[in-house]
């Protein structure tokens, strides 16, 4: 949370920014007076969803203050100026300037160019181009040592409905003597014949800069794209650094992993407990047409982990890929996660679950599972943690009917899987522990 209070601070107490004495105390780094009572989550919501309806809904308000007697004519004059802002190229998204791999000068914003002109920084004045790469490929734009402290948004869709596709700010010097990492940078993928909005706003500088935009061939290493995800199985994965390319609005860098389960059943991917600010996406069907099955962000609230890791349970089927992408939208730091596979198909294994019933859950001291076979039964009972590690083991021979209660006072608070087997058959009971 801090670190989002203090990335805006940085930048509105800048020196020759747009900063005030009065607003930089208030903004103090780390202050309990910035906002204190938004929440994480709450915060992160503003950043993404304080886009164009936002934007929409201030013009019409804007624009119903006109309607009484005294203001007909400033209306009228109004629209004449809008008309004649129409005819500048790059003023806003539908006079983007088509523009092609080069190195371009922005000496001017203009005025009510800003697409995120409500929000914090408040904005307002941009500059509209667009790009339409001739091949399949790796767009790159920077305005790394072009002379000022930029921010950039890549947008696909129509200009009526705009899906923010990229995001940079601070990635690298805004000039080859400064220290400060002010200017904006990244590369998407991007396909041929396909149209993307560049937009560049006057949130932290309006001194003039360069930028260039290559397009290159696109042959991406493992796992940092879609086309060369990393197989993953059940069990742990670590994620030393996220490098590869995010297909999803703010975030830049993603990892991507796929996994093809063999048997019909329910799936969770987790990194509760860990550290990172993390973002998780899951994806059936192929690379060229994702359909978004299910994803998380600060999901793990309640399950005695921190809240701002990402958690999700979906059913899948069996030998259909589905491909996992975590990205950088909120940090880019190393976490483990963990993929955990709960087959279904069996009758003899749903049998097995039919027999075995679990009390109380959630639990904090002890828990007791409750048996009712038709024979005896030998099985092994393990608790497994969320990292996909046995913390319990126990062997139950000669079962019929009865019950057996296990101490858990010793576990960490967290969501365990209970998996007890009967020689080959095998169920899966989901515990959370107080």
């Amino acid at each position: 949370m801090l670190t989002i209070y203090n990335h805006l601070n940085d930048h509105f107490c800048k020196k020759n920014q747009q900063s005030t004495a009065s607003l930089c105390p208030l903004l103090g780094r780390n202050s309990s007076l910035i906002v204190p009572s938004l929440k994480h989550s709450f915060v992160k919501s503003l950043i993404i969803n304080d886009l164009i309806n936002e934007r929409i809904a201030v013009s019409i308000y804007k624009i119903s203050n006109y309607f009484n007697m005294k203001s007909i004519f400033l209306l009228l004059v109004s629209c004449c100026v809008s008309v004649s802002l129409a005819a500048q190229s790059g003023n806003n998204c539908a006079n983007a300037q088509l523009i092609t791999p080069n190195t371009y000068t922005v000496d001017t914003m203009y005025l009510n160019g800003a697409a995120y002109s409500n929000f914090i920084p408040y904005p307002d004045r941009g500059r509209w181009y667009k790009a339409v790469p001739a091949t399949d490929g790796l767009m790159t734009i920077t305005s790394c040592g072009g002379g000022a402290d930029t921010r950039l948004f890549l947008f696909t869709n129509r200009c009526d409905s705009l899906t923010i596709f990229g995001y940079a700010d601070d990635e690298c010097l805004y000039h080859p003597d400064s220290t400060g990492l002010y200017a904006a940078s990244f590369a998407k993928p991007v396909k041929a014949g396909q149209t993307y909005f560049i937009h560049w706003d006057n949130a932290w500088d309006d001194n003039d800069f360069s930028f260039t935009y290559t397009l290159t061939a696109f042959t991406p290493r493992p796992t940092q794209h879609c086309t060369t995800a990393s197989t993953v199985n059940i069990g742990i994965t670590r994620v030393d650094s996220l490098f590869g390319y995010a297909s999803k609005g703010i975030a830049n860098k993603a990892n991507w992993y796929k996994i093809t389960p063999t048997r019909n059943g329910r799936m969770m991917i987790s990194n509760c407990g860990a550290d990172p600010d993390t973002r998780l996406w899951v994806y059936d069907s192929t690379c060229t047409a994702l359909r978004s099955v299910i994803s998380s962000d600060d999901d793990c609230l309640g399950s005695g982990q921190d809240s701002t890791a990402s958690q999700v349970r979906f059913d899948v089927k069996a030998n259909q890929t589905y491909y996992i992408e975590w990205d950088d939208a909120w940090d880019n730091a190393p976490f483990n996660f963990t993929t955990s596979f709960e087959a279904v198909s069996s009758t003899n294994d749903a049998a097995l679950n039919q027999a075995i019933r679990m009390a109380p859950n959630p639990a904090k001291e002890q828990f007791t599972l409750f048996f009712d076979f038709e024979k005896t039964t030998n099985l092994s009972v393990n608790i497994v943690n969320i990292m996909g590690q046995t913390v319990m083991t126990q062997p139950l021979e000669q079962l019929l009917n009865g019950t057996q209660t296990f101490d858990i006072s010793l576990l960490q608070t967290g969501v365990y899987m209970i998996r007890i087997q009967d020689g080959s058959k095998s169920t899966y009971k989901k515990l959370i522990k107080e």
